[in-house]
């Protein structure tokens, strides 16, 4: 029994290593047959890639050669046949070649499962599967409403795509471009589905694009051999033959169908150009074509072959498509058919052209190009170091003697006691001998200085051993030099000679005496126009002035402070800033400090500290950036301050008187314009019917022209109201009784009043905001606005309706008064509320209304308005008064007459 276990478990462990020995199988169903160029270019590399891992069988390769299949029945005895046949060898994995073999995807999945597949097309669209059938019919066209986007159906299959398009459009370009005078286009392609596609995409784009060209499709079959025999014998370039598949069926001796491409590889060996639509062509005779980058299509292959036989889920797999495209051209067929290399697109790139002579030896031509560079410049290096001492020497010459400092070397002359009693000079450059010859001593030619007074500046330079600087006048020639003496040679710690420099520093000294004069001048000058010159450091934000001039115009104490530059902190500066200046003054500060101003010239308020109190002086500044950091940013302001105070008060009296005069002149004329017409009008009708009136018998004549009389007396007296009304804005005396106002009530008796003044063909409606409002305002003035509105409006309503009323809003009550009438253009709303504005002087009136309700409003604390739609789409008249409700009386009154005050 024991036998028999160990037995069995040895067989069970003799299995799972068989099986794990087969490995995962990956099968490849090609929709072409197996001597198609452009799969095998897919194929292989598949091929190659699987069977360097471990753990997969061989790659097994299924043709499935979708020329022969003509209709269900093939199709049927095709797929019977594959699946038969892996019957027991279900893949694990499926490459398919081309859009044929996924016809075959339910077949697939009902058979073996969800098998992750990675399909290699030409296109991202699918049909069903007799869209694929193979037949010959030129004038039926291929219905693109049969296709549909695969993304549609990606989450149905455990599928991923790599596209590699069909680069048609592009091809003819490259041929037209090669042969400008081509007339005629011949299609070589078979029946198969993607060439009847092809077929009916070259007429449309022909017949778009070359319209003049001819266009034949040659169908691969018997009788067309002939015919391509015929035009490949053909040398005429005009006539432009491009190729994408060419099989066809015929029957053998034992009747089976066996497919025919011999006569497309007579390609070869023809001596005119053919364009192809697959690169795999290039190798069998075709000149060129339009494609896909190979290299591209390689790795996106390579990347979806990875993923597929990772085991990832094919469905979260991203389509991929070849991208980059460019023309190839075999450049042996190019020279064989006599075309020029220029007749060729830019960025074409040729197969099997020569190599040139830089590319077979340019390692040796770079190696001996830089043996040859090293010894020319060694050459030149030891040239250029001679040269260079040479010219080194030459300066060095022309340095002494050009040089803007007298220069010389002069011998110490020691007594016997040791001690310098002179110096004697030698090897001076022109300069020195020039001072020399200047200004020596009389009747001593080589001597500049008494011998007592150099022999001291020599002790002193040898007592401590660095450099003496003194300066000399002489006063034969008037002129001042600098001189620097220096140890020159030492012999045994004695010092032989000593280097003598020389600078003429005359007009330095003038021009200090100058500045020093100017600087006294422009101090007079500042103090008697009180201009302050500052000094203002940004990074240490300090300010440093001269301490009187600028301590005496503040609160500092200046007792026993010398006439100096002194510091200020910059936060004390800005303290004595107005207010209203200050955010002014440091936005200014900041564009400074951000680079962003190079100089200004402002004015502002600045407040005089005093013990009992403070004075606000106007300043006048100007400011201007002298000194910046590495990179560029302000470092130091410089600029004056200038007392403007009484000028600043100058310019305001005057401003404001020139206003005052202006705005008078102004009122003086529109007044007198407007009275001498307004009052004119009534007048006139007031004198003339009463004239009338004592000359009429008649009682209704009489009676009418008493009405027109009181009518111009009631015009007269309401133009003398707004006239004094206006009077009273103008002097500020127009008088205000608050006191608590039902709303409510004082519409209802607006309306009631007004509802008599219109027509009957003017409906009147008022609308009230709350059930009731008691507020604290003046009764009066608010009717006298309303009725100012209210008369406004209807004036200009003919016809219609006028809308009054108030709404409660927060803090706030809102009055409007709406009509019907003409409107207000844009342009006028604005200079409504002017006084004197009339936009109609057909209409009676003075113009002064809604100016008078202005101020009115205004001065209850509100605002006003008006809105319109447009012409003779009515208007908006509206007005906001504060909403005091009547709560506290002892708070109304407190407010009634803080605002009145």
């Amino acid at each position: 029994m024991i036998k028999k276990i160990v037995l069995l478990i040895g067989m069970c462990l003799l299995s799972l290593q068989l099986f794990a020995l087969e490995g995962k199988r990956l099968l490849i169903l090609n929709s072409y047959n197996e001597g198609a160029p452009w799969a095998q270019e897919i194929i292989n590399p598949i091929m190659r890639e699987v069977s360097n891992r471990d753990g997969f069988q061989a790659v097994e390769v299924v043709h499935l050669n979708s020329t022969l299949i003509h209709n269900d029945k093939d199709f049927d005895n095709m797929s019977r046949g594959i699946f038969d046949r892996f019957v027991d060898r279900k893949p694990d994995y499926l490459v398919l070649v081309g859009d044929f073999a996924f016809t075959l995807r339910d077949s697939i999945v009902e058979r073996w499962g969800d098998v992750p597949m990675l399909l290699v097309v030409q296109s991202e669209q699918y049909g069903m599967r007799d869209y694929y059938y193979t037949y010959i019919d030129e004038n039926e066209a291929m219905n693109p409403d049969k296709l549909y986007p695969l993304e549609s159906i990606h989450d149905d299959y455990n599928f991923s795509i790599v596209v590699t398009p069909n680069l048609y459009k592009e091809t003819v370009d490259m041929m037209a471009y090669m042969f400008p005078d081509m007339n005629k286009l011949v299609f070589v392609a078979d029946a198969l589905y993607q060439n009847r596609q092809l077929n009916q995409q070259l007429r449309e784009y022909l017949s778009r694009e070359y319209p003049d060209m001819d266009y034949e499709w040659l169908v691969a079959n018997e009788e067309n051999s002939r015919a391509l025999q015929q035009y490949l014998n053909n040398t005429d370039h005009n006539i432009g033959m491009l190729l994408s598949t060419w099989f066809f069926e015929r029957m053998t001796v034992h009747g089976h169908p066996q497919l025919i491409a011999g006569e497309a590889r007579m390609i070869s060996g023809a001596h005119r150009p053919v364009f192809g639509l697959r690169a795999a062509y290039l190798n069998y005779g075709i000149t060129g074509g339009y494609f896909p980058s190979p290299d591209e299509m390689q790795k996106k292959i390579h990347a979806g072959l990875l993923d597929l036989i990772s085991d990832k889920d094919m469905r979260k797999v991203p389509f991929r498509k070849v991208a980059d495209s460019y023309p190839i051209v075999n450049y042996n067929h190019l020279m064989r058919d006599g075309i020029p290399e220029s007749s060729c697109q830019p960025g074409t790139v040729f197969m099997n052209r020569p190599k040139s002579a830089w590319e077979l030896y340019h390692t040796y031509i770079i190696a001996g190009g830089i043996v040859l560079l090293a010894i020319m410049a060694v050459i030149v290096a030891r040239v250029m170091f001679q040269n260079r001492r040479i010219a080194m020497l030459r300066a060095h010459e022309r340095l002494l003697n050009n040089m803007p400092v007298g220069f010389s070397q002069a011998k110490v002359v020691r007594g016997n006691d040791g001690n310098v009693v002179d110096i004697e000079y030698h090897g001076g450059n022109a300069m020195f001998r020039e001072l020399l010859k200047r200004n020596a001593l009389p009747g001593k030619p080589d001597k500049l200085f008494d011998a007592d007074f150099i022999a001291k500046i020599v002790e002193r330079l040898l007592h401590r051993r660095r450099s003496v600087r003194f300066s000399y006048n002489f006063p034969y020639t008037d002129v001042t030099y600098e001189f620097l003496i220096s140890i020159g040679n030492e012999v045994n710690k004695v010092v032989e000679d000593v280097n003598v420099f020389a600078v003429d520093i005359t007009e330095k000294c003038n021009a200090e005496r100058d500045l020093q004069e100017f600087a006294h001048k422009l101090d007079v000058t500042m103090n008697v126009a009180h201009i302050i010159p500052w000094r203002w450091d940004i990074h240490k934000h300090k300010i440093m002035c001269e301490a009187m001039r600028m301590l005496r115009r503040s609160h500092y104490n200046v007792t026993a402070m010398a006439e100096d530059v002194r510091v200020i902190n910059e936060e004390d500066y800005l303290s004595c800033i107005h207010p209203d200046d200050m955010e002014r003054v440091c936005d200014v500060y900041r564009r400074f400090v951000e680079g962003r101003l190079e100089y200004i010239k402002m004015e502002y308020r600045f407040i005089r500290r005093k013990p009992k109190c403070d004075m606000v002086e106007w300043i006048e500044v100007c400011a201007a950036v002298t000194e910046r950091d590495d990179n560029g940013m302000p470092t130091v302001l410089i600029g004056s301050m200038l007392l403007i105070t009484e000028r600043k008060r100058q310019e305001e009296m005057l401003i404001a008187a020139r206003e005052r005069a202006a705005e008078a002149d102004k009122l003086k004329m529109a007044f007198l314009a407007n009275m001498s017409h307004e009052i004119r009008t009534p007048l006139n009708a007031i004198v003339g019917f009463s004239n009338l009136l004592a000359k009429t018998v008649d009682a209704d004549k009489k009676q009418r022209f008493i009405n027109i009389i009181n009518k111009n007396n009631q015009m007269l007296l309401k133009l003398i109201g707004d006239v004094l009304d206006m009077a009273k804005v103008e002097s500020n005396t127009l008088d205000f009784n608050f006191r608590p106002t039902d709303l409510n009530h004082l519409i209802q008796e607006v309306d009631s009043t007004m509802r008599i003044k219109l027509s009957n063909d003017v409906m009147l409606n008022y609308v009230l905001g709350a059930p009731d409002c008691i507020i604290d305002t003046d009764p009066d003035r608010l009717n006298q606005v309303l009725m100012n509105l209210l008369n406004n409006a209807a004036k200009f309503t003919t016809k219609g309706s006028i809308t009054f009323g108030y709404e409660l809003r927060d803090d706030e009550i809102y009055f409007y008064v709406r009509d019907t009438g003409i409107g207000i253009p844009d342009q006028d709303a604005e200079r409504l509320f002017s006084r004197f504005t009339k936009l109609n002087n057909f209409i009676p009136g003075t113009g002064l209304g809604l100016s008078i309700s202005k101020s009115i409003v205004e001065m209850l604390g509100g605002s006003i308005g008006v809105k319109s739609a447009g012409h003779n789409r009515g208007s908006i008249f509206w007005f906001t008064i504060p909403n005091k409700q009547v709560s506290a009386m002892s708070e109304i009154n407190e407010i009634y007459f803080r605002e009145v005050n």
